[in-house]
């Protein structure tokens, strides 16, 4: 047996509504797509997220100083700048420590050290 397609979700979907036009019952919707984000689940994910520790911090510098250093000094052949961005990185995550959760910190610092070497050849190239 075949699974329905989403065209298929979409066209039952109306015939089962009971509200009045424009509004749906989210329970109809997470029925079909149980990984739906509603209002609640959100507010819910948003409670159960594990913000970043001091000790998860002081972990991210051991593991991905080092590997954002290198990154930063392939690209700018210059060691000064390849350092001032990564303490610029750390000291960005440490702002937003409260908002950045330990899983996604190595992606967090390796995009801030990108934008960061961006914004720094933008300045350069204006001067």
């Amino acid at each position: 047996m075949t699974q329905p397609t989403l065209a298929f979700y979409m066209r039952a979907l109306p015939e089962q509504m009971t509200r009045p036009q424009g509004a749906f019952d989210v329970s109809v919707v997470s029925n079909y797509f149980p990984n739906f984000v509603t209002i609640d689940n959100f507010t819910r994910l948003l409670s159960e997220a594990r913000l970043m520790t001091v000790r998860e911090y002081n972990e991210c510098v051991d593991l991905y100083s080092d590997y954002v250093f290198r990154f930063l000094l392939k690209s700018l052949n210059d060691e000064e700048k390849a350092k001032d961005i990564v303490q610029d990185c750390f000291e960005r995550l440490w702002i937003k420590v409260d908002t950045v959760c330990f899983e996604k910190a190595r992606t967090y610092l390796f995009t801030t050290a990108y934008h960061t070497m961006i914004d720094g050849f933008r300045k350069e190239k204006h001067h």
